[in-house]
């Protein structure tokens, strides 16, 4: 599998697990019993970071990434205005997660 498909069955695994069994039963001929969840605990690595998180979910819930203060909150054209609706945490860039599964 390239990793291009990878990452793509990794998204849809995600955003719809039963459509994800139904895809690999349909496409791949890849029965659909033996289709595994990646809901649970991940160990996710970033630039600067490293911890835990749950899928489904994001790293802003998991308070990972670089927590925004009031002085980023600065009013300036590269960044959010005082009162805009932004994640508290946010991280840019790539994360790794990684798990044990048996297959």
């Amino acid at each position: 599998m390239t990793k291009a498909k990878g990452l793509l069955w990794f998204a849809l695994a995600v955003a719809a697990p039963s459509a994800v069994a139904y895809a690999a039963e349909k496409i791949c001929d890849f029965p659909a019993s033996t289709a595994r969840s990646l809901a649970g605990v991940w160990h996710v690595e970033g630039e600067g970071f490293a911890g835990e998180a749950k899928l489904p979910g994001t790293l802003a819930v998991a308070h990972l990434g670089r927590r925004w203060t009031e002085r980023d909150f600065q009013t300036t054209l590269d960044q959010p205005q005082a009162e805009a609706l932004v994640q508290e945490w946010q991280y840019v860039g790539k994360a790794t997660w990684t798990r044990t599964v048996e297959l």
